[in-house]
């Protein structure tokens, strides 16, 4: 299968070796020029890519951890935006951290971390799984390629667009009035 999804995973490995043959006959209904393209590929592996949910608290308090980026939230590569989020993770954390002055604040600012980044990470998550489906070909677009594109070229601006600046001022202001 050249894209697309399965049930499960039954391999003890995450990447599995194939044939170029193999990965050619997937894609043989293919336009001359798709297949010249793939001809060119050198490693034809298949990868397992899985869909996690985000972890159900991203701090806990004894002992004192605070998860960021993949450890909290791992998403499926579908929309290139993984590091960005660990980065935006980091940033607001940061910002947190750096209004406290004792340790007893940090559960304070562990907690506004995560009710203010959970559920744009949460969205994120659910939206790279649907990109994954749209890029196999198995949304609801299908091989509809003008719903395809319309899809396309709309479906990431509310990550890019998003000033996570706005983030810590909500988290702060969480911080500000949550009694712990």
């Amino acid at each position: 299968m050249a894209i697309g999804t399965k049930d499960e995973w039954t391999d003890d490995e995450w990447v599995v070796k194939r044939s170029k043959e193999e990965m050619l006959a997937d894609y043989a209904d293919f336009t001359d020029r798709v297949k010249a393209i793939l001809n060119c590929v050198k490693n034809a592996d298949v990868w397992a890519l899985f869909h996690h949910k985000p972890a159900r608290t991203f701090y806990q308090t004894k002992p004192r951890i605070c998860l960021i980026g993949d450890a909290a939230h791992a998403t499926t590569p579908h929309q290139g935006v993984g590091a960005g989020m660990c980065i935006e993770d980091s940033y607001v954390l940061s910002e947190l951290l750096g209004k406290i002055s004792s340790a007893d604040e940090l559960e304070k600012a562990f907690h506004a971390y995560q009710e203010v980044r959970r559920p744009r990470v949460k969205r994120l998550i659910e939206s790279s799984q649907e990109a994954g489906w749209l890029w196999d070909l198995e949304g609801p677009e299908g091989n509809d390629f003008e719903a395809f594109e319309r899809n396309a070229t709309t479906r990431l601006h509310w990550i890019w667009s998003h000033d996570v600046r706005t983030d810590v001022e909500r988290a702060q202001e969480m911080m500000a009035i949550q009694p712990m």
